[in-house]
């Protein structure tokens, strides 16, 4: 295409600046999408590591105790319908258990929680684990 001119006479570009900015930033996005999407490729497959589940506080509430939680899922697969147990234990003796329910967990995420519990916690051992998931 060849160059314009104005009326008074100056030849100029006939793609404006802003076209050739907004294009070159659409070349960079459409380059880094398909280098992610090689990388994932590649990466081999999702991987199921564990659970890890922290308690981040015990709160006394009118007629119970709540215990919340954060889970983390360590490996690179989707949980679905992650279960979690809690057990109150004195020695070897369940005084209570409950559970709950995550329905979706990501990999390499977290997502929090909590039980209540009529057994105080902290009079006892406390133990929290995963105890099953689906894959989606």
């Amino acid at each position: 295409m060849s160059p314009k001119t104005t009326r008074a006479g100056k030849r100029h570009d006939a793609t404006p600046l802003l076209e050739w900015v907004l294009g070159g930033i659409g070349v960079v996005l459409f380059v880094g999408a398909i280098a992610f999407l090689t990388y994932e490729e590649f990466r081999g497959a999702d991987r199921v590591s564990g659970v890890e589940i922290h308690i981040d506080e015990i709160v006394r509430t009118h007629d119970a105790y709540l215990v919340r939680y954060r889970a983390h899922n360590q490996g690179t697969q989707t949980l679905v319908d992650l279960r979690i147990v809690a057990r109150v234990l004195d020695g070897t003796t369940e005084r209570e258990r409950v559970e709950a329910g995550i329905d979706f967990l990501p990999g390499e995420s977290w997502r929090r929680g909590g039980f209540y519990l009529r057994e105080d916690p902290q009079k006892y051992r406390i133990e929290i684990r995963a105890g099953g998931y689906q894959e989606p």
